[in-house]
């Protein structure tokens, strides 16, 4: 069949449908709602897990972070005290070439005071190497210094929404506070890095690790953590197998014992954040891929409606010359068209639903629509046509021109 023939076939379903504006409406109203509908919720999703990945995509390839970790049951109430310590970073460090740098991070809650006002926040200690490793720079002032670590000196880099909650000067580099009752001065400022569905990223205070050992007191090594940069990402799962045995070591663990401290890698991160995303997503289009099916037999049922109404229509084409191909494809083409008409109005109202929702709800990250779900729904709205126009048309196509001029 020629491409003049094609869109001949074309031109009379369109011309059909648009002699049927009320009930092509109506027919469409399934397959929009359903498009909409995923697209809508697959922005949200998408666009919340894009933005969890991007503060771990920071991180970059080559980050690990070790936490202490206590085996359930009586094997890990036999390994004592569990904890980490800058003498487990510097053995780490000290043990071959796959392990690049470690920062060890101790943290606690602590009330910081300027002026009159107050706030209770996360007060981390960690080395002067923090920043490079974790990809995470001061903003303004500086970062403080391995001597700063060394002499124990009451100095901190703060983040931003400490600093407003304290209204600090607009420049609070030089400014004197108050950590948990000892005055500190403030060298640095980090970089913003804003809000994450309601959780603020900049609500720290780091201080050299020396100083928080000093403030939080020994028994607080039970709350570090090392952040480690690897040689490089090819070489991981090498610097894996020699942080294990090194710490071991370290730990003066038996064959027998489990470990008492869990490795966390950045491309495990982001592997649970995409399978989990890939759940959401699977199941927004399970519930749309219902409310397509409802909307198919919809098409379908109004097809079978609209054969039986041109019936003599039908008769008329057939005696003049129409090919049972003709009928079939007139069918069929208004059936997907009608389709096509409804993903491509669901997927202009599901991505402005989706953007607007996603602005509506509290410190939410902005709606993102990937390629794929634009591509997903056309197709499936064109596959919903085909599937469901085939039956209607399949029955147009096989009256007889005879019976077919004589219906009333």
């Amino acid at each position: 069949m020629g491409g003049g023939m094609i869109f001949e076939n074309i031109v009379i379903a369109v011309k059909g449908l648009w002699a049927n504006k009320l009930r092509s409406l109506l027919t469409l109203l399934g397959i929009l709602i359903g498009v909409a509908s995923v697209i809508a919720v697959v922005s949200i999703v998408q666009g919340f897990f894009f933005a969890v990945n991007n503060v771990f995509q920071d991180l970059g390839a080559g980050w690990v972070r070790i936490t202490s970790y206590r085996p359930p049951g009586e094997e890990g109430e036999k390994l004592g005290r569990i904890r980490l310590t800058r003498a487990d970073a510097e053995a780490l460090v000290a043990s071959g070439h796959e392990i690049r740098d470690v920062a060890p991070v101790m943290f606690g809650f602590e009330t910081v005071k300027y002026g009159d006002r107050s706030v209770s926040t996360t007060v981390a200690g960690t080395a002067a190497n923090y920043q490079e490793i974790v990809g995470f720079y001061a903003g303004s002032g500086r970062f403080f210094t391995g001597i700063d670590d060394s002499h124990r000196r009451k100095v901190c880099v703060m983040g931003w929404k400490v600093a407003r909650d304290l209204d600090l000067p607009t420049d609070p580099v030089g400014t004197r506070i108050t950590i948990g009752g000892e005055e500190f001065m403030v060298v640095g400022m980090m970089e913003e890095r804003g809000e994450l569905i309601g959780l603020s990223l900049d609500n720290f205070v780091f201080v050299p690790y020396g100083t928080t050992r000093s403030l939080f007191g020994e028994e607080s090594e039970g709350n570090t953590f090392l952040e480690v940069a690897v040689s490089s990402p090819e070489r991981l799962e090498l610097a894996r197998g020699q942080i294990i045995n090194v710490l071991r070591r370290s730990h003066r663990l038996k064959p027998d014992q489990p470990d008492d401290f869990r490795i966390v890698a950045q491309e495990q991160i982001i592997g649970v954040v995409d399978k989990i995303s890939g759940i959401s997503t699977y199941v927004a289009a399970g519930v749309a891929g219902v409310a397509l099916f409802v909307g198919g037999i919809g098409i379908m049922n109004i097809m079978l409606v609209s054969v039986t109404e041109r019936t003599r229509e039908i008769g008329v084409r057939k005696a003049v010359g129409a090919r049972r191909v003709n009928i079939l494809l007139q069918f069929l083409i208004e059936a997907t068209v009608l389709t096509l008409v409804g993903g491509t109005l669901g997927v202009i109202i599901g991505i402005a639903v989706g953007k607007a929702a996603a602005s509506v709800i509290p410190n939410f990250p902005s709606a993102h629509v990937p390629v794929w779900a634009i591509v997903a729904g056309l197709g499936v709205s064109a596959f919903v046509g085909v599937v469901f126009g085939v039956f209607p048309a399949a029955r147009a196509s096989r009256l007889d021109p005879i019976d077919a001029l004589r219906y009333e």
